[in-house]
């Protein structure tokens, strides 16, 4: 680096710059740190990806909690269903209800006779809620009629 240069960029003023002080026009700068400028700019840089991240924490939340419903509801159904199975006779005056075991999930049980095939149709239906917003799901079987 000549002379003059390190003068200007980062040189101390006296003997190393050519004796005396500096010219007026000459501003001594140092390179190490960061401006204000670039600090803000990067804090506004992390607060844009942290908003991003945070929003799909939270969405990857929702299909969690709403995925552990949905199975709950699948269970649900299908302990109905096994229940109606083992029992075809106990369908017939039943026609909806609550779980005892689970709260917040309700059900409706259909039975539709089948021509005479000696088989009926029985469809369950869960209902319960997700953040308010109301969720079903259904499973149908086919079984003897007794």
């Amino acid at each position: 680096m000549d002379r003059h240069r390190a003068c200007l960029v980062g040189g101390v003023a006296g003997d190393k710059c050519g004796g005396g002080s500096p010219s007026p026009d000459i501003v001594l700068r140092s390179e190490a740190g960061f401006t204000l400028a670039e600090v803000v700019a990067a804090i506004l840089i992390l607060a844009v990806v942290m908003l991003g991240v945070s929003g799909m924490l939270y969405v990857g939340w929702l299909n969690t909690q709403r995925g552990g419903s949905s199975t709950v509801a699948l269970n649900l159904a299908q302990e109905k269903l096994e229940e109606v199975k083992e029992n075809p006779g106990s369908a017939v005056n039943v026609v909806g209800g609550t779980f005892p075991s689970v709260s917040g999930y309700t059900y409706n049980l259909s039975v539709e006779d089948q021509d005479d095939d000696g088989l009926a149709t029985v469809t369950v239906a869960v209902y319960y809620q997700v953040r308010s917003i109301n969720q079903e799901v259904s499973l149908t079987t086919m079984v003897r009629k007794p």
